[in-house]
């Protein structure tokens, strides 16, 4: 077995390999390896039959699903973000749970509530950066989703009580376009 092992790992397989041919040659051994030795333990510990026909399906469709998650994998790495053009998102549509928020936004160029007026400054000042906004108030129950993906998400990144639309993840911002 170690002769196996340093015969795909360290000299890949005796030949010139590509980095990627080398890659699917190692997925290949090891799961036709691991495979096999779940079979034999099978066997001899739980007395279930070896089917070779379910064997080469198993590792078929393991091997397939290594090789995708790799191709995935690839396609990430090689992406390089970069900040979109501006303009790009010129009407943009918001919801809150916070009516009393949502009016302070929608009503006046003055917030009435005092002890929220920095926040609907703020707002209103990342508003104005589109050509054109919209606010809606939906219900608490309505907005679990943002609350779960707060929750998640906000201990990660070191975010306090307000998320700033520049700091949201695109796939965020894009996720129903």
């Amino acid at each position: 077995m170690a002769q196996l092992v340093k015969f795909l790992i360290v000299e890949k397989g005796g030949t010139d390999m590509h980095q990627r041919e080398h890659q699917a040659l190692i997925i290949n051994a090891a799961i036709v390896i691991d495979t096999l030795w779940q079979a034999r333990n099978n066997f001899l510990h739980n007395d279930k039959a070896v089917i070779p026909q379910n064997l080469t399906k198993s590792v078929t469709s393991r091997v397939n699903d290594h090789l995708l998650a790799w191709a995935e994998m690839d396609m990430v790495a090689n992406k390089i973000w970069k900040p979109p053009d501006p303009g790009w998102l010129e009407k943009v549509q918001f919801e809150n749970d916070s009516l009393l928020l949502v009016k302070e936004i929608t009503s006046s160029p003055d917030p009435a509530v005092w002890n929220i007026s920095t926040q609907v400054e703020f707002i209103l000042s990342q508003l104005s950066q589109f050509l054109e906004w919209k606010i809606n108030w939906i219900p608490r129950t309505s907005n679990q989703m943002v609350h779960d993906l707060r929750a998640k998400w906000a201990p990660r990144t070191s975010t306090e009580v307000f998320i700033p639309v520049n700091s949201i993840p695109l796939s965020i911002i894009c996720c129903d376009l």
